[in-house]
């Protein structure tokens, strides 16, 4: 007992002298709490995963791992991918994949999809790629910046990079800044009310929806209650009061001005969570994960299930349409997910997905 409370007593100073001799700016690098350990705190909430028997319909698949996905009105979906371009498929016509948009180079790793101003942006890593409806090129915003991630405003497109944010309206850089007066390299984007969430290497980020320069307020995600093994931001999805931000290695954790609240799972294959690979439905969120497979958190964070037949598959791209879910692989697969929700009638909230993917709340059946 002497010697482990030694042991801990000589943690303690040298994480002392660490931040003494760091600037504050090199402490956001700092993955760890400068108290204790979050990842033994006897606080942590593990959250268990029950498997499903439902599964995904594989619906089409493309060459290269599948990194961003758009379901578009007329029943098409576009397809990134990490290498190889961007894809159209249209799953009720049975047609194979047609590739889009003449991307070149660096251009070809795709990382993010939205519609704005009736064309589609493909964020990659030479820029935000403007699309006309028809899949032709009609333009470049961000030119030359490794875009991560794409958001609406209003009317606004705001572009994620590694260099901070960018407006579509003007393409020009919003100029936010870091409280130590550091550029935010951007990887994840969310949009709740007035204010916009950003997350980054060194945690989440917020600043107001009025994309003008301005100081962001920074929040750590290793400091909580309980705070999270890692500042590493993967994919942020709106909630009611803040956002769910998915980590590195550290599972899912609750961000809002309250302060931080770390979930992660107890399966540790489903804490690294995929660039982007969030996807909100209701009150639940859908979690791709690097080696666990698909996820679905309930509102509360007190249960997960995962989808049958995904065990232990890469899912690196998450999102959500009208009434169903679609997901992609490491391995080019793209899939859909069909599912309704039905309310027990109790005045609870308690509910069920039903049809493909059932899904208990609260520990009841």
């Amino acid at each position: 007992m002497t010697r482990r409370r030694w042991l801990g007593a000589g943690a303690a100073v040298a994480v002392a002298l660490v931040a003494t001799a760091l600037p504050t700016g090199r402490l956001r690098h700092l993955a760890i709490p400068l108290v204790h350990d979050p990842s033994v705190s006897p606080s942590m909430a593990f959250m268990a995963i029950d498997d499903d028997e439902a599964r995904g319909t594989e619906e089409a698949r493309v060459p290269g791992r599948v990194s961003a996905l758009l379901p578009r009105p007329d029943g098409s979906v576009l397809v990134g991918t990490f290498d190889s371009g961007l894809w159209r498929i249209e799953p009720r016509g049975g047609r194979a994949p047609v590739e889009i948009g003449a991307l070149d180079g660096r251009e070809r790793f795709v990382d993010a999809l939205v519609e704005w101003q009736g064309h589609v942006v493909a964020g990659t890593h030479r820029g935000a790629v403007v699309l006309s409806p028809d899949g032709a090129r009609a333009g470049v915003l961000a030119g030359g910046e490794a875009v991560s991630s794409l958001a609406l405003v209003g009317d606004e497109l705001l572009i994620g990079t590694a260099h901070g944010l960018w407006r579509g309206r003007d393409d020009a850089p919003v100029g936010e800044r870091g409280p130590d007066g550091e550029t935010l390299r951007v990887t994840a984007l969310a949009v709740t009310g007035d204010r916009v969430w950003i997350g980054t290497p060194d945690g989440v980020y917020a600043i107001a929806t009025a994309a003008a320069a301005q100081v962001a307020t920074w929040h750590p995600l290793v400091f909580g209650s309980p705070g999270a093994t890692s500042n590493v931001v993967t994919a942020l999805v709106p909630r009611a009061d803040g956002v769910l931000a998915g980590t590195d290695d550290g599972g899912t954790v609750f961000v809002s001005d309250a302060g931080v609240d770390a979930r992660p799972f107890a399966d540790k294959r489903a804490n690294d969570v995929n660039p982007g690979a969030l996807a909100r439905v209701g009150d639940r969120v859908f979690v791709g994960t690097e080696g666990a497979g698909l996820v679905g958190i309930d509102g509360a964070r007190t249960h997960a299930r995962r989808l049958g037949g995904t065990s232990a598959a890469r899912i690196s791209a998450v999102t959500a349409g009208e009434g169903v879910v679609w997901f992609g692989s490491e391995e080019g697969a793209v899939y859909q997910l069909v599912f309704a929700e039905k309310s027990r009638g109790t005045g609870t909230g308690t509910g069920s997905f039903t049809c493909t993917f059932r899904f208990t709340l609260h520990g009841r059946s």
